[in-house]
């Protein structure tokens, strides 16, 4: 539903950032509004204010265009777009420097370990 409801969306609340990573340019478009009335069940997402897309443009170590699409839900009023995209980038930013120390000092990269190599819980 979200998905569709984006395909179509004016650009309300937006704001785009560009930005060096990782060897290449990274262009994210962040799209938010507060037109939540028509989802199901909102009542049970607490304070629920937004929802939102951000669209990730890169080019790959291989040189092809890529598109990433993340939608979200949030607590924060649309209007706040610059606080949202902040959030979001802000939590990645975490998620990155964890991995690096999850494969510097754990060496998780390297690990073989797969559910289907892995005991089952009886």
């Amino acid at each position: 539903m979200i998905k569709n409801y984006f395909q179509k969306q004016k650009k309300e609340n937006y704001v785009s950032i560009v930005e060096k990573a990782h060897g290449t340019i990274e262009r994210r478009e962040y799209i938010f509004t507060n037109d939540t009335s028509w989802i199901t069940n909102k009542d049970k997402w607490k304070d629920l204010k937004s929802i939102g897309i951000v669209i990730r443009q890169y080019i790959n170590s291989e040189g092809k265009q890529c598109v990433d699409k993340r939608y979200f839900i949030s607590n924060i009023d649309a209007v706040k777009i610059k606080i949202i995209s902040k959030a979001i980038r802000d939590e990645w930013a975490v998620e990155n420097k964890l991995h690096l120390y999850l494969d510097m000092v754990f060496l998780e990269d390297k690990n073989k370990c797969f559910l289907n190599n892995s005991q089952k819980k009886s």
